[in-house]
């Protein structure tokens, strides 16, 4: 089952051609088979024992340590915008977020007007889903099938 939170947004199709069906726990690769468990209503589209698990073990268990909105502090704001020479209303822009984490960017990326898509390999991408799924301009993805280069994402 995906929730409402994780609707498919289809932004691209498999590059098998093949579109992804729904079943009850699953995903499936119409053309290819492959079968992409859904866990806690998020598609997974990485192993488990990938190399990023370690991560994303880190970023569930210290999910709001790097959160302005926890820490009351501007830290990862005042890092955004100073790394990226940015301004702070990005009204009508798209923003692809690579690697999101927990959400420390993504919590302050949402704020600007931009429509977000984010992505994570690791587990990572449920802290982050927790902070910032309730935003309407924040869509996530979860890693890529190595055997497709399109993309899906799965608005919060």
């Amino acid at each position: 089952m995906i929730s409402k939170a994780s609707s498919v947004f289809l932004s691209a199709l498999p590059a098998d051609a093949g579109s992804l069906n729904l079943n009850q726990d699953s995903l499936q690769c119409s053309a290819c088979g492959t079968v992409f468990n859904i866990v806690r209503e998020i598609p997974r589209f990485v192993r488990n024992d990938d190399y990023a698990e370690s991560f994303g073990f880190q970023w569930n268990v210290h999910a709001r340590t790097q959160l302005d909105s926890f820490t009351k502090k501007s830290i990862s704001r005042d890092r955004l915008f100073k790394a990226t020479g940015w301004p702070s209303d990005l009204s009508g822009q798209t923003v692809l977020e690579a690697g999101s984490g927990a959400g420390r960017f993504t919590e302050v990326l949402v704020t600007t007007g931009a429509s977000i898509i984010s992505f994570d390999l690791s587990s990572a991408v449920d802290a982050n889903h927790r902070s910032n799924g309730q935003h309407e301009n924040f869509a996530y993805y979860p890693g890529q099938h190595p055997g497709h280069s399109g993309a899906t994402a799965f608005h919060g």
